[in-house]
């Protein structure tokens, strides 16, 4: 029998066959895993609620992602977790902070499987709800500005604990935001899909035209923009996207297509953050402004400062009085 031959998506990767509910993976620990129903489509590959094929929970609290073998993300994605984000290491940087939540998802396995003649790649993360993206568009494309900081304090600490590994996430988005569904963390925002994670520059900066405007349009930095991996770019693409959530839309937009005038246009933003605000964001909270100054200042092999980053929102959450928790 030949194997299938399978849709390609447009960034080239093909999509994977749906496998079935009640399909079994085997980890390379020898865990088996049993398929629920579909919970959604990544760039790349298929999303499935799942199971422990031992004891199976019919609420299904894990997620299990599933690439054809030779699309690449999510072998990155698998190696970023085994490496990186595995829970000893998790635990241990949250009993540093003395945080009880860390927005980094749990890693519980992963493993290849065959199905119909096709190998495929698959991992084992903890199952999180709702994605922030469809919750603003649900919301008529506006959060609360309470909410907004909140967001930032949760997502600043898991890029800490990212960038401490000498890594970037590089993709930071509503649609990469999900809330906790486990009791104690439904307030809790978990950011998903390391599959653009990679090691900071550290060197001299030099363009990628290989890497050039990597992430998501929208959102990504300057740097990200000319193909460089840097921390100070996670903390501007956050910036994007808080101020999306504030102020509905961004001056680009409409450009998206245009992938080099975005970059032209955020240029001239982060070269002079406060006047380009005031043209385009009359009114956007003060904070913001105060934010985008200081990612503008940080030099591109600088470690951002987490703290002063945080204490901005704090403080505004605080003038607000709303709790800076939940």
């Amino acid at each position: 029998q030949k194997p299938v031959k399978r849709q390609k998506n447009a960034n080239g990767y093909s999509f994977p066959e749906r496998l079935p509910e009640g399909e079994v993976l085997r980890d390379s620990a020898k865990k088996e895993w049993v398929l629920g129903p579909p919970i959604g489509k990544g760039g790349f590959g298929e999303i499935y609620s799942a199971s422990e094929n031992k004891q199976i929970d019919p609420t299904f609290p894990y997620a299990v992602k599933i690439e054809p073998h030779e699309n690449g993300p999510l072998f990155m994605e698998k190696n970023f977790y085994i490496k990186i984000a595995n829970r000893i290491d998790v635990e241990s940087w949250k009993q540093s902070k003395k945080t009880k939540v860390l927005g980094i998802p749990t890693y519980y396995g992963s493993g290849t499987h065959n199905y119909n003649n096709q190998k495929y790649r698959f991992m084992v993360i903890e199952r999180y709800g709702k994605d922030l993206w469809s919750m603003f568009l649900n919301n008529q494309r506006k959060f609360p500005p309470a909410t907004v900081y909140k967001c930032a304090l949760q997502i600043i600490d898991a890029l800490n604990y990212i960038h401490d590994k000498d890594y970037i996430h590089g993709d930071i988005k509503g649609a990469n935001l999900l809330l906790g569904i486990k009791s104690g963390t439904e307030n809790n925002v978990f950011l998903v899909d390391f599959g653009l994670a990679c090691k900071y520059t550290t060197k001299e900066f030099k363009r990628d035209p290989k890497q050039a405007h990597n992430g998501t349009i929208e959102y990504t930095s300057c740097d990200w923009h000319q193909g460089v991996p840097t921390r100070r770019g996670d903390f501007e693409i956050l910036g994007y996207n808080l101020l999306q959530w504030l102020c509905s839309t961004l001056p680009w937009e409409k450009d998206i297509k245009n992938k080099e005038k975005v970059y032209d246009k955020k240029k001239e933003f982060m070269a002079n953050p406060k006047d380009y605000m005031d043209k385009h964001f009359p009114n956007a909270p003060k904070v913001m402004y105060e934010f985008f100054d200081y990612i503008s200042k940080v030099k591109y092999n600088d470690c951002p400062n987490y703290k002063y980053c945080k204490d901005l929102f704090t403080k505004e959450l605080k003038r607000l009085k709303a709790p800076v928790s939940g």
